[in-house]
């Protein structure tokens, strides 16, 4: 059997910021201070003869510093040659970073990957990827996506160049009896293949969020506003305590059992327990979620079971509640389509069908069963 990869979800997804205050639309995706690169950038390809090269990194990397950033009104990045070659070099003279073996890792993978992808990155004003960026994240006030560096790493040598430190929201999850958890039906045949997934991944998820704010922009309006809230039920406050740290959603996440998690997350509209988050997190995971099932027939198995602590083995734990490929519900999936094409700049015409999803979502029972070693009649 190809391999099949078992991620929590707080790491299958890029957040955007994080504490527990109660934030407003505007305020949402407002990185954390210390998120801000640290480490000095460099461009990563040529510029433009006639751009403020000082200037362009003031207002992308902030230098640390969020009132960096004050007067900055750079333009967005306009794809507009023909070649991938000719688009590339362009992203790349828009592109800042900490340690030069990710020029040719970046510059490799955006002349490989999906049109769709590179078109979405006429989103931006920049790019910063930086060893000392984590979580990945969209920042509204530069209009620039920072990646963290460890999703560009192909080597040891590399990887050492990279921080360990970890993704805040992970001590959320070790203070709560439940783990919440997906399996990815996509079975990627190679290390090389796993990498770019979760890249394709990272980049359609920040990509959504700045394609939501440049709509914004330049309209008025949020694509993301034409999607319904999520209701304040029992998935909700799990995932405003995994993600967002809220402690109070923590203390109601206590009341209810992990059955009525489960069903609150299937009568509800939102289709990935990240888009509880709010509206933006909403969009960016329905253009994630869509265009992974477009490009790799990937899907995904979300499962509730107690919280293994260090050195248990998670097939020991019963699952208490699971549920595979919650888009592919019919109108889910018409309307996570109709805004994924909106999202994307570049006319995107799906190949696969309902039906495609459908077939998936059977494949993965069987999956789900071999990879944690249940009995086929549960």
């Amino acid at each position: 059997m190809k391999r099949i990869v078992i991620c929590i979800a707080a790491c299958l997804v890029a957040m955007t910021g994080c504490g527990q205050k109660k934030k407003s639309r505007k305020d949402i995706l407002h990185a954390p201070d210390q998120l801000l690169v640290q480490t000095p950038l460099n461009l990563a390809g040529i510029s433009p003869s006639e751009r403020d090269d000082a200037k362009f990194n003031r207002c992308i990397a902030g230098n640390g510093n969020p009132e960096a950033l004050a007067g900055c009104n750079l333009p967005y990045l306009e794809l507009q040659e023909t070649t991938r070659e000719e688009q590339v070099a362009q992203v790349m003279s828009h592109t800042l970073i900490s340690h030069d073996w990710q020029t040719e890792r970046f510059r490799s993978f955006l002349l490989q990957t999906r049109p769709e992808l590179v078109s979405m990155l006429s989103c931006v004003k920049g790019i910063a990827i930086s060893t000392d960026i984590r979580p990945s994240f969209y920042y509204p006030p530069s209009g620039a996506i920072y990646l963290d560096a460890r999703y560009f790493a192909a080597n040891e040598e590399e990887a050492k160049t990279v921080s360990t430190r970890p993704d805040a929201r992970e001590e959320n999850y070790d203070q709560i009896n439940l783990l919440f958890f997906s399996v990815d039906t996509a079975m990627p045949e190679t290390i090389e293949d796993a990498r770019r997934l979760d890249l394709e991944g990272l980049l359609a998820h920040e990509l959504a969020h700045a394609c939501d704010f440049k709509a914004a922009a330049l309209t008025g309006q949020y694509l993301s506003a034409a999607l319904p809230e999520a209701p304040h039920n029992a998935v909700y406050y799990l995932a405003q305590w995994l993600f967002f740290g809220d402690a109070n959603a923590k203390d109601q996440l206590a009341t209810y059992t992990p059955a009525e998690i489960g069903r609150s997350y299937e009568e509800s509209p939102i289709v990935d327990i990240y888009g509880y988050g709010n509206q933006f997190e909403h969009l960016a995971m329905i253009v994630q979620n869509h265009l992974a099932f477009e490009f790799d027939g990937n899907n995904r198995v979300d499962l509730l079971t107690d919280n293994p602590k260090e050195n248990e083995n998670l097939r020991d734990f019963p699952i208490h509640w699971g549920m595979t490929g919650k888009f592919c519900q019919p109108q889910l999936f018409e309307e996570g389509r109709a805004i994924t094409a909106r999202t994307v700049p570049m006319p995107f015409a799906f190949q696969k069908t309902i039906a495609d999803c459908t077939s998936i979502v059977h494949e993965a029972g069987t999956a789900v069963h071999q990879v944690l070693g249940l009995p086929e009649s549960r």
